[in-house]
């Protein structure tokens, strides 16, 4: 299981706040329409589907900004899930890293 929040760790074991990260587009990417109250479109869910790990719904979040959460989301709303996973991690570490090194 990945841990989104590990970069963001101190020797105190106490996270920083996570940063918004724009994840880029990928002819790769996958689609899901929202449906408002399904289950099967929850992100976490959508993060079991698609990179077989529930605790990487937040990178499907990270992926659509307009929303604040998931509770903020329209139903019908097409919602991407950036796509391979290990592009995606890649990038979101290598994200996170430049972010600390500038503060």
């Amino acid at each position: 299981m990945f841990d989104i929040y590990k970069l963001l760790r101190g020797e105190d074991n106490v996270s920083k706040l996570f940063p918004f990260i724009k994840i880029s587009n990928s002819p790769q990417d996958k689609y899901e329409t929202y449906i408002l109250g399904d289950v099967k479109s929850r992100f976490d869910v959508l993060a079991d589907k698609y990179y077989s790990d529930p605790s990487l719904a937040k990178v499907i979040l990270l992926a659509n900004p307009q929303y604040a959460n998931e509770w903020s989301i329209p139903d019908a709303s097409l919602i991407r899930i950036p796509f391979p996973k290990q592009r995606v991690l890649n990038e979101i570490e290598e994200k996170v890293l430049n972010i600390i090194e500038k503060e």
